[in-house]
């Protein structure tokens, strides 16, 4: 009995030493691929974006060797527990706000001529804690939550009735257009849609948002699992669509990166899903610089790199060093305008802009830990890290009978927005709100009818006809009364 005991014992313990050393092996490959990310991020950030867009504020300049020591310390250490034992969907958040986020706001600052090194240090300092912060909901285990859960053709009915509702206003209010416009041109396109935008109540703005953001790659993603092609390609139309009419390069550029977070979630398995992430992001830069050199210009980096990564790094330390020195917004220009008021007459977005680009009228927007900065100082980085770890806990907890493909997909383009606007605006306007939504009326994925088939969508048309049939005949009693 005490050998059978000391086996099972001995047994325990190879088994933990194994799992300890995968980890290990696993964390050790990410950071490789992190490292990699940042090493290609600072290259191009030197030899190809600096010398463009010094009028920008890109002024690169190497520290000295110990601070970028501390530097890369600083940007690589949330490798140590960022999340990689199981996936979650809400992980996708977290993937994004460290590559696009963490750690070029890290990075940037620290490597700019212009920037005092005890302001970066302390900019460090304050997202580590932040990001570190954040992370730590995913220690805690997931609940229970109780989804009202549609039946499939329920719920496919309402989803292609919406749509089609949706669409339809859009087209009477912006009109039809499937041209795909150059990127130089886009913002003539966008000016003239920003004229109409401003006609209209706000509800439009944030429908066409919201099926951009939310409905569209639904029906790709969905389309993309379960080999109906239909819906794919309905979620792609609805991309071109809104983008030639808004000249929103983001739309366009959804298709393809919900293209490769698919390709990333092959297998669920979160280590492999983490690395392919930071590799891809990594190949990300690495190509955008290959191609302009090929091109002989710098047209790519300055879509992926400058205005995806590199700029929110730059704005966040905009946003800490003048709120370092002025008092905080206090959300007096949102929430809680009414209770404080604000000591400014603009909202910090459109202050930024003013302070640091000279541009009167436009806006900075930045990502929720410069918000949360600017509105309550280190506080505010950590509130808003609490409120998006709640948001997580909660969306993680309610899609867990869901396909993980569609439930993390759902929050892959919201994602985005997070690195681009504070978390209420995130939530509201980009379609977090509503991405919660779907997982809690979505029908359970689990089992032999995971996802829309053929009676599905047969069931979904018969639930419009029904909706329609409906509405006639109220019509006709209306008319005949």
């Amino acid at each position: 009995m005490h050998r059978h005991r000391m086996a099972i014992r001995y047994a325990e313990t190879a088994s933990l030493a194994a799992q300890g050393a995968s980890i290990l092996r696993a964390r050790g490959g990410l950071a490789v691929l992190a490292s990699a990310y940042i090493v290609l991020l600072l290259w191009n950030y030197g030899t190809v974006l600096a010398p463009l867009f010094e009028y920008y504020g890109l002024i690169y300049e190497p520290p000295t060797s110990g601070f970028a020591a501390f530097t890369f310390a600083c940007a690589i250490l949330p490798v140590s527990w960022l999340p990689i034992r199981q996936w979650r969907p809400s992980m996708i958040l977290c993937y994004c706000l460290y590559l696009m986020v963490y750690v070029p706001a890290c990075i940037v600052p620290a490597y700019n001529a212009s920037i005092p090194l005890d302001t970066a240090a302390q900019l460090q300092l304050s997202l580590l804690a932040a990001f570190g912060f954040f992370c730590l909901s995913y220690a805690a285990p997931l609940g229970r939550i109780h989804r009202v859960a549609l039946s499939q053709s329920h719920f496919w009915g309402g989803v292609i009735l919406y749509c089609v509702i949706v669409m339809l206003l859009i087209y009477v209010l912006f009109g039809f257009s499937l041209k795909i416009h150059s990127f130089d041109d886009v913002y003539e396109v966008r000016g003239a849609h920003q004229d109409v935008a401003g006609q209209q109540n706000r509800l439009a703005i944030y429908l066409l948002v919201w099926q951009a953001n939310v409905i569209a790659p639904l029906l790709f993603t969905s389309g993309w699992v379960s080999r109906r092609w239909s819906l794919l390609l309905a979620g792609a139309f609805i991309e071109i669509w809104l983008f030639s009419r808004t000249g929103y390069k983001h739309f366009l550029l959804a298709i393809p990166f919900l293209t490769a977070v698919l390709l990333a979630l092959r297998g669920l398995q979160a280590r492999a899903i983490a690395k392919r992430l930071c590799g891809g992001f990594a190949c990300m830069v690495a190509l955008s610089s290959a191609l302009d050199w090929l091109m002989g210009g710098f047209a790519m980096s300055s879509l992926v790199v400058r205005r995806g990564i590199i700029t929110p790094g730059l704005l966040t330390y905009y946003y800490f060093d003048y709120f370092s020195h002025h008092p905080k917004a206090l959300l007096g220009h949102s929430i809680l305008g009414g209770l404080f008021g604000s000591p400014d007459t603009i909202a910090p977005p459109f202050l930024i802009a003013q302070e640091y680009f000279h541009h009167v009228g436009a806006s900075a927007n930045a990502n929720i830990w410069a918000d949360g900065f600017a509105n309550f100082g280190l506080f505010g980085m950590c509130a808003a890290s609490f409120l998006l770890a709640a948001f997580c806990w909660l969306y993680d907890s309610a899609s867990q009978d869901l396909d993980r493909r569609v439930s993390t997909a759902l929050l892959a383009v919201p994602a985005i927005a997070l690195s681009n606007s504070a978390l209420l605006t995130a939530f509201l306007s980009h379609g977090l709100g509503l991405a919660l939504a779907v997982a809690l009326f979505m029908p359970s994925q689990r089992g032999k009818h995971a996802l829309p088939g053929r009676s599905a969508l047969l069931g979904a048309k018969r639930t419009i006809q029904r909706a329609a049939m409906g509405s006639s005949r109220s019509a006709r009693c209306k008319h005949a009364s």
